[in-house]
């Protein structure tokens, strides 16, 4: 008793009145079960259950107060609908319906048995209403609908149902042969050669792209001012022409002493003391004095 929590011996208080008027009925042959859980809901708490010839009733006592009533199918408590209490009333009585068989799994009935002295009689749906000081009138005076051997029956499938809900679930038994499993082993390295492995993986990357760059640049190069001189070619306007174009190297050079080139022609005649001067629109529209055709027009020799 020292163990129980307050909540449950202030339940057993209140249900003491009526669990002492259904303890009387089993003179009458009823079986009567309090405080019981059902198995694989261990939420659902119920106050008493019993077995008698009028069929199985799960009696839920409440201490509550104020004017009781139940209008259009509603049951009302302190002028509130109590809609939720309906609702868990009716769980428990078809919770409690799968643990029976035959006929008597058809005849059970939920009750909301309230504390007072003057009678409660009603119905909501399938919840009866009633009160202590009629609960016991309203349960025997029933037509009887079971056999005694019937509720005999289902006051022992009750009960081992009852008993099953108390017991912890037994663990499953090791087969011989398996062996837990193991967890994989965490791997563990220093936090230094963590930092040494990260740091030559960067070092990797730096040099493979500092590699491609040292041996495509020229390629690179090229690329770029084959394509600025093909822009440079496109946009020059065809007004330009006659500015651009000479019909002889002593022309030519009056203007650009050492001669005119493309750039990559240019770039590729480095060796020689005069380097002609970058200019792909005059070499291009002058590119009839071009007699080797490399791309320079006009060059000095060596």
């Amino acid at each position: 008793m020292a163990g129980e929590s307050a909540g449950r011996l202030a339940r057993r208080h209140r249900e003491s009145t009526t669990g002492s008027i259904l303890d009387g009925l089993r003179s009458d042959g009823w079986a009567v079960f309090h405080d019981v859980r059902l198995p694989g809901r261990h939420r659902l708490h119920l106050d008493h259950v019993v077995i008698g010839p009028p069929g199985v009733f799960v009696v839920h006592s409440k201490n509550w107060s104020g004017r009781i009533e139940v209008r259009d199918n509603r049951f009302w408590c302190r002028g509130r609908r109590q809609d939720r209490v309906v609702g868990a009333a009716g769980e428990s009585a078809l919770a409690v319906s799968g643990l029976v068989s035959g006929p008597a799994a058809t005849t059970v009935r939920s009750a909301l048995c309230f504390e007072r002295v003057d009678p409660v009689v009603g119905w909501c749906y399938d919840v009866m209403l009633c009160s202590t000081s009629n609960l016991r009138e309203v349960l025997t005076r029933r037509p009887a609908v079971l056999t005694p051997d019937e509720v005999t029956l289902a006051s022992i499938e009750l009960d081992l149902g009852f008993r099953s809900a108390e017991q912890r679930p037994v663990r499953a038994p090791k087969l011989p042969g398996t062996r837990p499993r193991s967890p994989r082993p965490r791997r563990t390295e220093p936090r230094a050669s963590r930092w040494l492995r990260h740091a030559l993986i960067r070092l990797s990357i730096v040099l493979l792209v500092a590699i491609v760059l040292l041996t495509q640049a020229p390629r690179l190069a090229d690329f770029r001012d084959s394509v600025v001189d093909r822009i440079k070619d496109a946009v020059v306007p065809d007004s330009l022409t006659p500015d651009l174009a000479y019909d002889s190297c002593a022309a030519l050079r009056e203007i650009y002493p050492d001669g005119v080139g493309t750039g990559t022609a240019v770039r590729e005649a480095g060796l020689r003391r005069a380097l002609p001067a970058v200019q792909p629109e005059v070499a291009r529209f002058s590119a009839v004095l071009d007699k080797d055709g490399d791309g320079l027009v006009c060059e000095r020799s060596r």
